[in-house]
């Protein structure tokens, strides 16, 4: 209990947080700022880098596109993520003993079984909450509570052996406010802007650019099927060390001048789904997929791999296909333009289940029932 307060303290930590863009850093920051002003306790936000306000804190570590990452990765074989979870939360312990958190709520799986040597360690009395975003699966042996953002998972950890009772289903949240006026976006303008082409189609993927888990390669793949006359590719993402593969590749597929591949700030992410066309995410899993939800808000059908995630996250406002194929992406951009849903209805139902106005509520009762447990 924090005496100055006289309220639970919550530890929201994320190392990723200002010079990482993925959907753990976006969640992040919306939650924090959606759940700061909670009477019901007081949120802190442990970030690595950027400036701080009240409720902020910075904690240096081992950043994970750092040379001193690749240095230890060389010598003891950690990769370079690990080494920026574990110096973070190492440096987050004279937070820790000043503020006495009654709860870390945290999607960085390795910060929990990190969290939970600490705390076996040094006595801490802190309970740990995952947002379940990986999505990790069962046991959970470092946590004591997981967010689940599907039923689906929750279904899988159950069969598994992990007691309802220790899992909540309760979706992210994202910043959807008012709706945009969809009729008057002057698209024109806005290319000029972002200088995209004004007169082909756009087609668009967000995600870390990297051969993994977002298969950014396979999106390249795709487009060099297509008529680079007629259609203007953008990717946006983290760019890191695992970027190498598919900005070669771009280069020996795709004409110069028909693609962009390139890191944004994520408030600029918005501007560049109002100019497109079309929207692909071609992984194979995802925990949630919070870039699906940006891409309904901003009007467009997702093109998706058909598994069960994104179903539950989708339902009827997508595409599926088979995206372990090759040179399916023309079909399936056709099958887009033979909907007939509005960008309207596509924003109502991306703001009816996943707005932090909808959502809120939930959120505090979740974190105020997990201070007590």
């Amino acid at each position: 209990m924090n005496t100055e307060t006289q309220v639970p303290v919550v530890f929201m930590p994320c190392s990723g947080l200002g010079h990482i863009n993925r959907g753990y850093e976006s969640f992040t920051i919306q939650c924090f700022e959606n759940l700061k002003d909670s009477k019901e306790f007081r949120l802190i936000l442990l970030k690595a880098v950027g400036t701080t306000s009240t409720n902020e804190l910075n904690i240096a570590c081992i950043r994970r596109d750092s040379k001193m990452a690749d240095r230890i990765f060389k010598i003891f074989k950690i990769k370079q993520y690990l080494t920026e979870q574990i110096s973070f939360c190492l440096n987050m312990l004279p937070a820790i003993v000043k503020y006495k958190p009654a709860l870390i709520y945290y999607s960085d799986t390795p910060s929990g079984k990190i969290l939970e040597k600490l705390r076996k360690l040094f006595g801490f009395k802190y309970k740990l909450l995952l947002c379940n975003g990986a999505p990790k699966l069962a046991p959970f042996n470092a946590e004591d509570h997981i967010q689940q953002l599907l039923q689906v998972s929750i279904d899988k950890a159950a069969a598994s052996g992990t007691p309802l009772n220790e899992q909540t289903l309760l979706p992210l949240g994202l910043n959807i406010n008012t709706k945009p006026d969809f009729q008057n976006i002057d698209k024109t303008v806005l290319k000029a802007k972002l200088n995209v082409p004004a007169d082909k189609k756009i087609i668009i993927s967000v995600g870390a650019v990297s051969p993994y888990q977002k298969r950014m390669d396979y999106v390249v793949k795709e487009f060099s099927h297509l008529d680079h006359n007629k259609y203007f590719l953008i990717i946006l993402g983290n760019i890191s060390h695992d970027s190498k593969p598919v900005l070669d590749l771009a280069t020996s597929l795709l004409p110069p001048k028909s693609y962009i591949i390139k890191q944004v700030k994520s408030n600029e992410v918005s501007d560049y789904l109002f100019v497109a066309d079309y929207f692909t995410l071609a992984s194979f899993s995802e925990g949630f997929g919070l870039v699906l939800i940006e891409a309904l808000q901003s009007g467009l059908i997702p093109i998706v791999h058909d598994y069960d995630v994104v179903h539950e996250v989708l339902q009827q406002y997508a595409i599926y296909g088979d995206l372990s194929k090759e040179n399916v992406m023309f079909d399936l951009i056709k099958k887009v333009d033979q909907l007939n849903y509005t960008k309207d209805e596509l924003w109502k139902y991306a703001y009816q289940n996943y707005s932090w106005k909808i959502l809120k509520e939930q959120y505090v009762k979740m974190i105020s029932a997990n201070l007590y447990r």
